[in-house]
């Protein structure tokens, strides 16, 4: 339970009370301090021996039943709690537990009755209230929900998880202002992960964003936050970045001046100095471009004149004497490149003479010259600095805050990793054929480059995110604090890294065939100090040599790319634990009609999955009129970056699949569906409100055929493997 024992347990023959102490209540007593200091073995004994005593005490019993639910026994946790209700009707605490483990069983009506009860008790029971709200919402039954997360608010006006539930409830009726007036409260008095997580999930939904930024206090600058500090993926929130840059008048109009004209995309003049000083001083500018690949074509084509003005002024005389500010822009302009790997348009007039640059810079470095800056900077947009055939000694010099953040970053981190590599144990072999080539792909391309992942640690168990996650889900929980997850394909960490963060007492394995992406991974994780996850190299279909087991296995956007993703997935649940769950994601073929016209474009113009003609694609991709098939996966994120443009465009294999499909391979392999983790449950709930638990997958094709790119990302989802008694869940003994 989440909340400290209430009067009720405290009050039956407590000194000071008029009453004598009987052995059961001293008993009792004991008991509780067993309990609260978290012996639970001696609590459960103790608790027990006074029932010998007193079988209806119901202190005892609403204790053992905590007991039963902590030990992971929901149904022993049932009875004891009904057999103490019965014992005394009248202490809303009972009703409260009841209702608590009632919403972990995804029983929502009932949870809803008890609770009612234990409000109707103690009309000023926050926790019940909370709880309340919170199966109310399950239910669909946002506005009742409201009234009581409200309710919770006015008793606990610091507590960060009131004003969490009550923005759920509010976003849910459509109230997008209000909500975010409330997290914005919230966030004020305090900076909890719930609040940011919300913030965060809930922030992209905005269709207008300029118009509610005015509106809220603080808005732009929480934002910002949500980018840097990892409170959601920075690409995620970059449509709200986008519309905001564009709102600012200056930048509308340096937008507009470098609006694509001409083939190529770059004007023949520059952008003006006066251009290069405004977007230098633009900290949402800089937020953007430190923390993720740029997701906007406009946007992109205004950075790649302003690279090309850049490096005219680094090529010229003026070069050691450009101003602070400009040095600093063009520092973050490189780290831009970095991350998107260079996947900016140049001509090539502009190439060779960002070479001429590199040349004289190299030279100068390695004969210990000095080096203006901007220089530096300038060469580091085009190319990244280790690849400069230089010790990375060379780079060790007293150079300015930014340029030592680019030196970091295209330098030391790669070095870092390349230190790493012998450092990752190859745990299988690998297979041939389509394997090796993903492999080779991969170690070319290290998918995805990311900077910021999803930082905020939850104080949540397995258990309780499912449940949160799928309320009305039919599923057993593991039961068990401790869980085992495997990640197969974890390309560069970014999932492990969430996983590990997300989950409270998970131990990760995660593997990949690419030892560039594992040493990616391995670096960004010990940078981030998490030391629940070991890495290895491995290929999926040689997993069953391991000889291990797992709780949780996840596979997101991995099988669909190879030979035989059905022969894939069965080797995973031949590692998976009976009644464990496993989240899968495939590519949907609906959803996939643009990327295969892509595709088509590609085979049909000769493009070769390199650097120079990913370029070539994409400035392909950007001249096509906008209702072309092939245009809308330029939509996509991962258009935007070179190593992702050529996972979505390039791959070597890929096996789109449907949901009739899924639901044949779920059948015949005895797997529970539990359900689709993605944005469309709240339009698909409306669309089919019958489906309460949102788990019938001939709804969710109907669904999908009426939008077609509703899997566009693709399908995620979630099941369970089949054990004795899943889904027959009997009544058992706290032992």
């Amino acid at each position: 339970m989440n909340r400290k024992q209430r009067r009720a347990g405290r009050t039956q023959g407590t000194p000071g009370s008029g009453h004598s102490v009987s052995p059961a209540d001293q008993l009792f007593r004991l008991g509780l301090a067993h309990h609260d200091e978290g012996r639970l073995t001696e609590a459960e004994s103790t608790f027990r021996s006074a029932l010998q005593l007193d079988p209806e005490h119901s202190g005892c019993l609403n204790r053992l039943g905590i007991l039963a639910h902590q030990c992971g026994h929901p149904d022993a946790a049932l009875m004891l709690f009904d057999r103490a209700i019965a014992a005394d009707t009248s202490v809303a605490e009972y009703h409260y537990n009841m209702g608590l483990v009632l919403v972990g069983l995804g029983r929502m009506d009932e949870a809803v009755a008890h609770n009612r009860r234990a409000v109707s008790l103690e009309p000023g029971y926050a926790d019940a209230h909370t709880n309340l709200g919170g199966a109310l919402g399950a239910l669909g039954h946002w506005n009742q929900a409201a009234l009581h997360f409200r309710r919770a608010l006015a008793r606990r006006a610091d507590s960060s998880i009131a004003y969490h539930n009550l923005s759920v409830a509010l976003l849910a009726e459509g109230k997008l202002e209000e909500a975010l007036h409330i997290l914005a409260r919230g966030l004020a008095v305090k900076d909890a992960n719930e609040l940011k997580q919300n913030f965060a999930r809930e922030v992209v939904k905005l269709q207008s964003a300029p118009k509610i930024s005015g509106k809220i206090p603080g808005f732009t600058t929480l934002l910002q936050r949500a980018a840097l500090e990892g409170w959601s993926r920075p690409e995620d929130l970059f449509a709200l970045f986008t519309a905001l840059l564009k709102q600012d008048p200056f930048m509308a109009a340096c937008i507009a001046r470098t609006a694509r004209t001409s083939d190529p995309p770059i004007a023949p003049s520059p952008l003006p100095p006066a251009d290069i000083g405004g977007l230098a001083d633009n900290k949402l500018l800089h937020c953007m471009m430190i923390s993720a690949p740029i997701c906007d074509a406009a946007v992109e084509h205004l950075l790649t004149r302003a690279r090309r003005a850049l490096l005219d002024l680094a090529d010229s005389s003026g070069a050691k004497d450009a101003p602070d500010a400009v040095s600093a822009f063009c520092c973050t302009v490189a780290r831009q490149c970095f991350i998107n790997e260079y996947v900016f348009h140049c001509g090539d007039e502009e190439e060779q003479r960002a070479h001429a640059l590199r040349d004289r810079l190299t030279a100068l470095i390695a004969a210990g010259e000095t080096v203006a800056p901007l220089a530096l900077a300038s060469v580091a947009t085009y190319f990244p600095l280790h690849s400069l055939q230089l010790p990375p000694d060379r780079f060790k010099l007293t150079w300015p805050e930014a340029v030592a953040g680019v030196v970091v970053q295209q330098v030391d981190e790669p070095a870092t990793e390349r230190s790493l590599r012998a450092s990752i144990p190859a745990l299988t072999p690998i297979r041939g054929g389509v394997s090796s080539l993903v492999r080779e792909m991969y170690e070319e391309n290290p998918y995805p480059r990311w900077v910021t992942a999803l930082s905020l640690a939850s104080d949540l168990s397995f258990d309780e995110r499912m449940r949160l996650t799928f309320p009305l889900a039919a599923f057993d929980p593991l039961g068990k604090a401790d869980v085992d997850i495997l990640v197969a394909g974890c390309g560069t960490g970014r999932q492990a890294v969430e996983i590990a963060r997300l989950y409270r007492g998970a131990s990760i394995v995660a593997v990949d065939l690419s030892l560039a992406s594992l040493a990616h991974a391995k670096r960004k994780t010990n940078e981030l100090g998490i030391a629940n996850i070991a890495f290895g190299q491995a290929d999926i279909l040689e997993l069953a040599s391991l000889g291990r087991s797992f709780d949780v296995i996840e596979s997101v956007g991995v099988l669909h790319h190879l030979r035989d993703p059905l022969e894939a997935w069965r080797i995973l649940l031949g590692l998976l634990r009976p009644g464990g769950f496993m989240c899968i994601g495939l590519y949907s073929a609906a959803a996939r009609q643009g990327v295969s016209a892509a595709r088509a474009l590609i085979a049909e113009r000769g493009y070769r999955p390199t650097a120079r003609d990913i370029r070539r694609f994409r400035q392909a991709i950007f001249r096509l009129e906008d209702d072309a098939p092939a245009k809308s996966p330029a939509q996509s994120s991962d258009f935007f970056a070179t190593s992702s443009c050529r996972d979505l465009f390039f791959h070597v294999e890929e096996h789109p699949t449907t949901i009739p499909a899924i639901k044949e391979f779920l059948a015949a392999s005895d797997l529970a569906f539990i359900g689709f983790d993605c944005p469309m449950r709240a339009e698909y709930a409306e669309r089919f409100p019958a489906d309460r638990a949102m788990t019938d997958l001939d709804r969710w094709h109907e669904f999908e055929l009426e939008r077609p790119n509703a899997f566009r990302a693709m399908y995620q989802f979630w099941v369970q493997k089949r054990a004795a008694g899943v889904g027959d869940r009997e009544s058992s003994r706290l032992t």
